[in-house]
């Protein structure tokens, strides 16, 4: 009877441990997810055209993106934790001018999710283009990391091919 009371008695102050060492470790076997994540080197009001440094990234003359009719932003979180894919928190995030602007993740476009072990990427595009982005907001699952803009694609900034026709000419179509 003495070894049961002892051996419960000890069961019980090693469930009591490891709950201690969780709780303060923070550890509960699977990471939850976060949504809260705010962008920070965006400033106030920023447009892709605003941050795209004239579309000099490469992203900016793929053939997706100079035939889509849409503003293209790639988000970057380094971390050191976690797995799965970034996503954008519509819920938090604030657009204005104009207010509605619809988001359309096309991560699989332009990269991946999860390049590597410690990195995760964002793209996606927002129409109509030209919007303002006053506040980003990132969800993911794991230990926060830095959240940041790495680049855009202005659709404004693409120049249009055109052609100039003589109305004076004769032109042979045939």
């Amino acid at each position: 009877m003495k070894k049961k009371r002892l051996l419960v008695r000890s069961a019980l102050a090693v469930m009591a441990v490891a709950a201690v060492v969780a709780a303060v470790t923070g550890s509960t076997g699977s990471a939850s997810p976060v949504g809260d994540h705010y962008v920070d080197n965006l400033g106030s009001g920023v447009t892709a055209e605003g941050f795209s440094d004239d579309n000099a990234n490469s992203d900016c003359s793929t053939t997706a993106f100079l035939e889509g009719d849409y503003d293209l932003w790639h988000f970057v979180v380094n971390q050191t934790e976690g797995a799965g894919n970034l996503s954008w928190n519509a819920g938090l995030s604030v657009w204005s001018s104009p207010s509605s602007v619809n988001v359309t993740d096309v991560t699989t476009q332009y990269g991946q999710y999860q390049p590597g072990e410690s990195t995760r990427h964002l793209w996606i595009a927002t129409t109509p283009p030209g919007a303002t982005l006053e506040t980003a907001y990132l969800n993911y699952t794991g230990t926060a990391g830095a959240e940041n803009l790495s680049h855009t694609c202005a659709r404004g900034s693409v120049v249009e091919p055109s052609i100039e026709v003589d109305p004076e000419v004769d032109y042979d179509l045939t």
